[in-house]
């Protein structure tokens, strides 16, 4: 049966987890059989990120992003993005370029 409401939502994961690849059947029974909205966001562990079965790093960022809260980030707002995740910072929201 599908949702009235569908859900809205977005499933993260490190290609270095352990669970990796389970996702992706979530995705489509959500997606395909119930009729919800699930965004898949596969991170590519980096250098001083361990990934792993973990959230990703300033993970609310990510999810106000994949939840389009906010307007979608330019190349440049992406790119400011990229930066402050690889110095290790949390809070790295930046304002929308474009």
């Amino acid at each position: 049966m599908k949702p009235v409401r569908p859900l809205r939502t977005c499933l993260q994961t490190y290609t270095n987890d352990f669970l990796y690849g389970t996702d992706a059947n979530m995705w489509e029974v959500a997606t395909q059989y119930e009729g919800n909205n699930v965004r898949r966001i596969v991170f590519e562990p980096q250098e001083g990120v361990d990934g792993g079965h973990s959230e990703s790093r300033d993970w609310l960022s990510w999810e106000v992003s994949c939840l389009e809260i906010t307007e979608p980030c330019g190349e440049t707002c992406e790119a400011a993005m990229m930066d402050c995740v690889g110095l290790g910072v949390r809070g790295c929201l930046v304002e929308n370029d474009e």
